[in-house]
C-alpha cells in the first residue's frame, strides 16, 4: 500500500515540475473569430511552415457573437506582434483533408509583443467547395444566375472595344497623309515663327545698344563740360582771395 501512495506522490512531483517547465515556456494566446466552421480534435499551429503550437479549447463569447479559440505556443522566444493574424486552413494529404492553423505576421507589425492570454483576430480560409455545397438551392440559381449575367456582359463590353479599336483604325489609315501633312505644315510655320521672333529681337537689342551708347557719350560730354566749368570758376575766387 505504501508503495502505491510513493509511486502516486512521485507521479504528482513529476506532473508539477512539468507543468512549471512548460509554463516558464510556453504560453497561450486567444484567437477571436467572427464565423467559424466545424472543426474537430485539436489542430497544429503552424508559423512559416513549422509548428509552433496547437489548438486547446473553444468556447462561445459572453455575448454569443464570437467563438474563442484558445491556443498554446510553445515557445516564448517565439516573438511576434500582438497584431499577428491566424487563419484556419485546410490541406489534402492522401486524399484526406486535414485542418490546421497559421500565424500570419502583419504588413504594418507594433511594437507590442504576444505575451500570455493576448487576442488575435482569427479568420477561415474560403473552401469553394465547400461553401457551394452548404448553400440554400435558390442561393444556388441565383449565384449561377449572376455568373451567367456577368459573362454575357463582359462579352458585351469586349465587342464595343473591339468596334471602338477598328473604328480608330479605320480613320487613322483614311487620314495618314493628311495627319502627316498638318504635322509638317505646323513644324514650318514654327520655325518661320520662332525665326521672325529671334529675327525682331535681334534688331530690337541692337538698337537698344546704340541708343544707351549715344546717351552715355551725351553724359560723359556734359559732365565733362560741367568739371571744366568749376575748375576755371574756382581759380577765379582764389586770386580775388
Amino acid at each position: 500500500m505504501k508503495k502505491y501512495i510513493c509511486l502516486i506522490f512521485a507521479f504528482l512531483i513529476l506532473f508539477l515540475i512539468f507543468s512549471l517547465i512548460k509554463n516558464k515556456t510556453s504560453f497561450h494566446v486567444i484567437a477571436k473569430f467572427q464565423e467559424l466552421r466545424p472543426i474537430y480534435g485539436k489542430l497544429n499551429v503552424y508559423y512559416k511552415g513549422i509548428i509552433v503550437g496547437k489548438s486547446k479549447e473553444l468556447r462561445h463569447s459572453f455575448d454569443f457573437n464570437h467563438t474563442l479559440m484558445k491556443i498554446m505556443l510553445y515557445s516564448k522566444k517565439l516573438q511576434l506582434p500582438n497584431n499577428t493574424t491566424i487563419i484556419l486552413k485546410k490541406e489534402k494529404i492522401n486524399n484526406k483533408e486535414i485542418d490546421f492553423l497559421e500565424l500570419i505576421y502583419p504588413k504594418e507589425p507594433t511594437n507590442i509583443l504576444l505575451k500570455n492570454n493576448s487576442q488575435i483576430e482569427g479568420f477561415v480560409s474560403a473552401d469553394m467547395m465547400n461553401f457551394l455545397s452548404n448553400q440554400h438551392p435558390n442561393e444556388i440559381e441565383e449565384i449561377k444566375e449572376n455568373i451567367l449575367k456577368s459573362t454575357q456582359n463582359l462579352n458585351k463590353a469586349l465587342e464595343m472595344l473591339t468596334t471602338i479599336f477598328k473604328t480608330i483604325d479605320s480613320i487613322l489609315i483614311v487620314n495618314k497623309n493628311n495627319i502627316f501633312t498638318t504635322t509638317q505644315n505646323v513644324q514650318n510655320m514654327t520655325s518661320k515663327i520662332d525665326s521672325s521672333i529671334n529675327q525682331k529681337q535681334l534688331e530690337k537689342a541692337l538698337d537698344n545698344i546704340e541708343n544707351l551708347t549715344q546717351n552715355f557719350s551725351t553724359t560723359v560730354g556734359n559732365s565733362s563740360e560741367n568739371i571744366e566749368h568749376s575748375i576755371v570758376s574756382t581759380k577765379e575766387t582764389m586770386s580775388n582771395i
